[in-house]
């Protein structure tokens, strides 16, 4: 029953997911790239990408670790977003 659970709703997203990015790619993003140019499309995307890359890096399990931490301590989540939103801030 659990599996059931968690296979549909997966099969669901995975299966919207290989019918929309191809007509995304394929059809708006060539729009774009042809509108504004090469040069500039081509800015936009390593701006892009490089945004990612530091997200990865602004991260570093931070997140997953504030969100065990305060699922399984629901007394004080304030204190806790609060000190985690410094770490954050200086890694930003």
């Amino acid at each position: 029953m659990l599996q059931r659970k968690f296979i549909l709703p997966l099969t669901f997203l995975i299966g919207i997911n290989l019918l929309i990015k191809p007509f995304w790619v394929l059809v708006i993003e060539r729009k774009i790239q042809l509108l504004v140019g090469e040069s500039q499309y081509g800015l936009y995307f390593s701006l892009f990408s490089l945004s990612f890359i530091l997200n990865v890096f602004l991260d570093f399990g931070i997140q997953i670790y504030n969100t065990r931490t305060i699922s399984s301590q629901t007394a004080q989540p304030n204190d806790y977003f609060g000190q985690w939103a410094w770490i954050k801030l200086f890694f930003f």
